[in-house]
């Protein structure tokens, strides 16, 4: 029928290959397939199990002289878990999450696998990120989005959600990703760092949407994040072994797991929050 809204498996696979060309066949099948995921813990403390790329991610944001840290869409808690090794010891962290049922979720994480000391430096908040910034500007030394998106991945585990697929979920996540990455951009003090993820494959969600901000703001500094660097840091924080391949992008590292042993999608940017060039 004319003007039927194209949906479901043959669509989606048209899309991502369309973008991945020749390697979308071996992407889709690694995809597919479970993630072992990586076992992170305080000593006496149970093992929460991350994806490697969300290591990554975390480590990417430079928060050892930050004492003031916002993770903004914090849940379930596993980079909040990551940030809370890698702060100093006068560093507090507020983990924000909307979502009641997802913010439960975050407290017991943050409860079973966070000894009481560094607990007591986090502080879970309920508010809405894309407004948040209007009673947080310039608040945060440094902060985490981890924004919600297309998880292509969970799509293709779901016949449901693949059934349903159409290319207006890419675009109307992007708008969401962009009024939480504008918001985080105005928390930041200056000279501050933004770290911005998503486990999306869509560009649309990722380089995209940085560009945005890129072009709304002439404060923007694209900081160039050394994969080496990040790879130890996940090493070190793991006690074991990575195998990841971070691919650099236009603005910051892409992690897929055709070839990095599973681990992804994880699409990472660091920003850095320069002096504005028009401050009053």
């Amino acid at each position: 029928m004319a003007g039927k809204k194209e949906a479901g498996e043959a669509c989606f696979n048209g899309y991502y290959e369309e973008i991945y060309k020749d390697r979308w066949a071996r992407l889709k099948e690694a995809l597919t397939q479970e993630s072992a995921g990586i076992g992170v813990s305080y000593e006496g403390y149970p093992s929460y199990y991350l994806d490697a790329g969300s290591i990554a991610a975390a480590c990417a944001l430079p928060v050892d002289s930050a004492e003031s840290i916002l993770d903004l869409c914090a849940a379930p808690g596993g980079k909040t878990l990551i940030l809370s090794r890698l702060v100093n010891k006068n560093a507090a962290i507020t983990a924000n999450e909307l979502s009641a049922e997802r913010r439960t979720r975050l407290l017991r994480v943050l409860n079973d696998h966070v000894p009481h000391e560094k607990r007591q430096k986090i502080t879970v908040t309920p508010f809405d990120g894309s407004i948040m910034y209007k009673k947080n500007k310039d608040s945060f030394d440094a902060v985490l989005l981890d924004a919600p998106c297309s998880s292509e991945r969970h799509v293709l585990m779901s016949p449901f959600h693949l059934l349903q697929w159409t290319k207006a979920r890419i675009r109307n996540l992007s708008y969401t990703q962009w009024s939480l990455l504008s918001a985080s951009f105005l928390m930041v003090k200056e000279n501050g760092y933004l770290l911005y993820s998503t486990c999306a494959l869509a560009p649309e969600e990722n380089d995209g949407v940085v560009s945005k901000l890129c072009k709304k703001y002439d404060n923007v500094q694209i900081v160039d994040i050394d994969c080496d660097t990040i790879k130890l840091k996940v090493e070190e924080i793991s006690g074991k072994e990575v195998f990841i391949h971070p691919e650099k992008t236009k603005y910051g590292l892409h992690i897929l797991p055709d070839t990095s042993n599973g681990s992804g999608p994880l699409f990472f940017c660091l920003i850095k929050k320069s002096i504005s060039k028009f401050k009053n």
